[in-house]
């Protein structure tokens, strides 16, 4: 898939949403089932091997990454919900993919046996490839499951009812087609509806930081390979053997490789724990270390982009994509890393004031 993802990524990013022979390949390693439930034929691994895979895709191409990551992660999210709305995800289609937008925007009534659902979702990343769509909502007044923890819930339903607004015109990311969904007045069977414990801090929104780092690392690979054999000019060195070149690749190097170990590390320690018994201390530690995996890739990124000079600014700079595709991931609320600092900070130091934002 990775190699398919690097020889489609020019086409995507014009296209501004990931080419369909990328699809068409994940499909065919069944990378899109890696965590989906055995009991519809998936391979039921844990994040941690999806986390793996999203990492070599994005060292080729981020927003295949990124989307590997929604498409084949949101299997997670589907198995949530009852058995009943499992079923129509892949009862008839195990193949079936869900895309996503958390935040509740959405206009939310109460239906004989379910809701109604009105409005604009931004942000459903790789949704022209999905079937079905997993929405927040806030449950409204008279919903008998009003008194839980939470009025936030989830919703899922199914993209034949949506249409597809294109206002993906971005900075970075552009292959990832991230595009809004509009629904006008659809049906929610209280079956396809539950209530979700927070994903702050938990292993959730890691498969996304890996994509991000992996894009950090590509854009550090893309600068070194870019001076590998390059003459000195003007009586200088070649780039390669000078040493403030080799300085700055080094460390860039250490950046985005100890972002990678700390994504790995924040999963193995999430998933001791299910998202409804997460010790507020991990939740804390994980988030913190979300918004400084978030730090150091950028931080990479920025001092390669600033050292390629005037070439760095043309589209066909390898380091100048990454570099716009890392700033996009970063602004992700997941990984943002003043709130991420913040929220685990308040956390630590005034745990009763803390107030999840996911």
């Amino acid at each position: 898939m990775a190699q398919v993802a690097a020889a489609q990524a020019e086409q995507s990013e014009t296209d501004r949403r990931i080419a369909l022979p990328i699809i068409a390949k994940m499909k065919e390693t069944g990378l899109h089932r890696l965590v989906q439930p055995a009991a519809f034929g998936g391979a039921d691994r844990p994040i941690s091997a999806l986390i793996d895979a999203v990492e070599i895709v994005a060292r080729k191409y981020g927003s295949a990454a990124w989307v590997l990551a929604v498409l084949a992660g949101h299997s997670l999210d589907v198995r949530e919900f009852s058995a009943e709305a499992q079923d129509d995800v892949w009862g008839h289609d195990p193949d079936a993919l869900a895309c996503s937008s958390y935040t509740p925007v959405g206009q939310v009534e109460l239906a004989d046996g379910g809701y109604r659902l009105s409005g604009d979702y931004p942000f459903a990343s790789g949704c022209e490839h999905a079937q079905w769509a997993v929405l927040g909502g806030m449950r409204p007044q008279g919903d008998p499951a009003l008194s839980s923890p939470s009025p936030v819930f989830r919703l899922l339903a199914p993209l034949a009812d949506a249409t597809i607004i294109d206002d993906w015109h971005t900075l970075g990311l552009r292959g990832t087609g991230s595009k809004t969904l509009r629904f006008n007045n659809i049906f929610v069977p209280q079956h396809r509806t539950y209530t979700p414990g927070s994903i702050e801090g938990t292993a959730d929104p890691l498969t996304l930081m890996m994509a991000m780092v992996g894009m950090a690392q590509a854009a550090v690979d893309a600068f070194a390979e870019s001076l590998r054999g390059k003459p000195g000019t003007r009586g200088r060195v070649p780039p390669a053997e000078s040493e403030l070149t080799q300085m700055l690749v080094g460390q860039s190097y250490a950046e985005v490789e100890a972002a990678a170990v700390l994504v790995k590390d924040a999963a193995r320690r999430a998933l001791d724990h299910s998202k409804t018994a997460f010790p507020l201390e991990l939740r804390a530690r994980v988030r913190g270390m979300s918004g400084l995996i978030a730090r150091l890739a950028t931080q990479a990124t920025d001092r390669l982009q600033i050292t390629s000079g005037g070439h760095g600014i043309y589209d066909r700079s390898a380091v100048q994509r990454r570099f716009c595709d890392v700033h996009a991931a970063a602004q992700h609320v997941s990984f943002n890393p003043e709130m991420a600092f913040r929220q685990s900070g308040v956390m630590r130091m005034a745990p009763q004031n803390y107030r999840p934002m996911m």
